[in-house]
This record gives structure tokens, sequence and C-alpha cells, in this order.
């Protein structure tokens, strides 16, 4: 049989003890909340990261494609025009060639 000092030092005892455990538990949450936010950020910056990557090589890859069309296009007017000047240079020969035999007859 327990004494009536040993009940209450027993109430006491086991309060107390609710109580450390709950202030530790509560302090366990918060640091596990703490971790869990941080571990969330580092995740979302390494995902913003990647995503700026990505958009920076997309970018460079519109430009790029942007740059290699614009010179196709330049180098196609070029051939075009150095054909043409080709065309017009046979085609003035061969007037003249054609005013020439008409001379010489």
């Amino acid at each position: 049989m327990m004494t009536k000092y040993q009940i209450v030092y027993t109430k006491l005892e086991t309060t107390m003890y609710n109580i450390i455990r709950t202030t530790d538990t509560k302090k366990e949450n918060r640091i596990r909340r703490a971790f869990d936010k941080m571990m969330l950020n580092a995740r979302n910056e390494k995902q913003r990261k990647e995503e700026r990557t990505v958009l920076a090589v997309h970018r460079f890859e519109n430009s790029l494609s942007s740059m290699v069309s614009a010179l196709d296009l330049f180098v196609m007017r070029r051939s075009l025009s150095s054909r043409f000047a080709v065309w017009r240079k046979q085609a003035e020969s061969a007037k003249m060639e054609s005013e020439l035999a008409v001379e010489n007859e």
C-alpha cells in the first residue's frame, strides 16, 4: 500500500514526465518541420536552376536556328545572284556571237 506522499510523488513524477515528453516531442517536431522545409527549399532551388538551364538551352537553340536559317537564306540568295550573273553573261555572249555571225556574213 502506498502512502499519500508516495501517490502524490508518483503523480507529480508522471505529470513531469508527460510534460517533458510533450516538450521533447514538440521540439523534435519543430526540428523535423524545419529540416523538411529546408529540404523542400533545396529541391525547389534545384528545380528552378534546372528550369532556367532548360530555358537557356531553348533560347540558344531558337536563336541558333534563326541565325542558321538567315545564313541559309543569304547563301541561297548569293548563289542565285551568281547563277543569274553567269546566265546573263552567257545570254549576252550568245547575243554578241549571233550579232558577229550576222555581221561576218
